[in-house]
Parts: C-alpha cells; sequence; structure tokens
C-alpha cells in the first residue's frame, strides 16, 4: 500500500490502497450485515407508531366530516389522491417508503442472507401481527437501486405481500393463540 500522504501517487491509487484490503477482507459481508440487522430491527421497533400516528390523523380528519358515505368517500378519495404541498405523496397514504440507510455500492447481499437477519424477521413479525405488506426493493445484488427502500403498504394483508414478494418473506413461527378460557369449557358434539 502506497502511503497515503504520498502525493506523486495519484489520488485514484491512494483511495484504493486505502479501501481495497478493507473490501477483501474476510470479515467485510458479516460487518455489512451486522449494519442490516441493526437498521431493520430499528424499523422493526418503530413501524408501529409511524403506522398509527400517520393513521390517526388521517382517521381525525375523516372523522370531521358527515358520517354519511356520499360525504365521507369524496373524502377519503381526496385524501388518498390529492398531494400535498411539494411532497410526492397523498396527504394520506396507507404506503409509506423509508429509505434504508445502508449504501449498497459495495455490498451484494443476497435474499437468503437477508431473510436470516433476526433484525429482518422481526420487522417481518411486526408487519404480520399488524396485517401489512412489506416490500424490500434496491438492496440485493440482483436488485440494487439507486438507493435501498422499505416499503411498508397497510392496503395489502401480510399474505398479499407474502405472494407478491415470496423471495423476501422469511419463514416465521406460527403466531401464537390467545388461549380463551371461555371457549375451552364449551364442549360441542359433531352434528
Amino acid at each position: 500500500m502506497a502511503n497515503s500522504n504520498d502525493k506523486s501517487v495519484p489520488i485514484g491509487q491512494r483511495i484504493r490502497d486505502v479501501i481495497n484490503p478493507a473490501l477483501e477482507d474476510s470479515r467485510r459481508e458479516q460487518v455489512q450485515l451486522n449494519i442490516l440487522d441493526n437498521v431493520f430491527s430499528q424499523f422493526a421497533d418503530a413501524l408501529p407508531k409511524i403506522v398509527e400516528r400517520d393513521f390517526a390523523s388521517f382517521f381525525n380528519q375523516v372523522a370531521r366530516t358527515d358520517s354519511q358515505p356520499q360525504t365521507r368517500n369524496p373524502t377519503i378519495i381526496k385524501y388518498l389522491t390529492a398531494i400535498k404541498g411539494e411532497d410526492e405523496d397523498s396527504a394520506y397514504s396507507p404506503m409509506k417508503r423509508l429509505a434504508i440507510p445502508v449504501s449498497t455500492n459495495f455490498t451484494t447481499f443476497s435474499a437468503d442472507e437477508i431473510k436470516d437477519l433476526p433484525g429482518y424477521i422481526k420487522l417481518h413479525t411486526v408487519a404480520r401481527d399488524m396485517d401489512i405488506a412489506l416490500k424490500i426493493s434496491g438492496l440485493t445484488a440482483d436488485d440494487k437501486g439507486n438507493q435501498a427502500v422499505l416499503t411498508f403498504d397497510a392496503s395489502k394483508t401480510y399474505n398479499q405481500g407474502a405472494y407478491e414478494n415470496a423471495q423476501m418473506y422469511p419463514q416465521l413461527p406460527p403466531q401464537k393463540v390467545d388461549f380463551d378460557r371461555k371457549q375451552s369449557q364449551e364442549f360441542k358434539f359433531g352434528s
């Protein structure tokens, strides 16, 4: 490696001399996966708050309108359609796009690696409990884009999202079923 302060070596060579050994390190992929896992864990913690906050505001605005469908439905359609200010989204959108704060310039993530991350499984468990679809784009080596994005879509069920994007949905353990004592005491014979 050339001295990074040696002005006789072109700047491009000095940059490569610094970053290439790190990119060739056998720990690179694990370090990058750990960063991504932490991001997904943070998203899992924030997702319920984001969805509830946005829906509560929208619900309160709709609640102020007449409860008759001929008045209420056009109001809802207006909130779903009209763009507010310079934002790209409507006044209310059940779909939110969150930039994944990871540069993919030097990553080679695969869907299988991502699906095994504990933070990603946690995010999907939260989404399943909320019954909203998730979609990841621009993150895997096969789907690199300008910016990696997580889209959650409350207009679709979790299962619809799994159907549309199966390669990125992990195998989750079955949902826990609450035990209902009242129903357990009823004994019914087949009819």
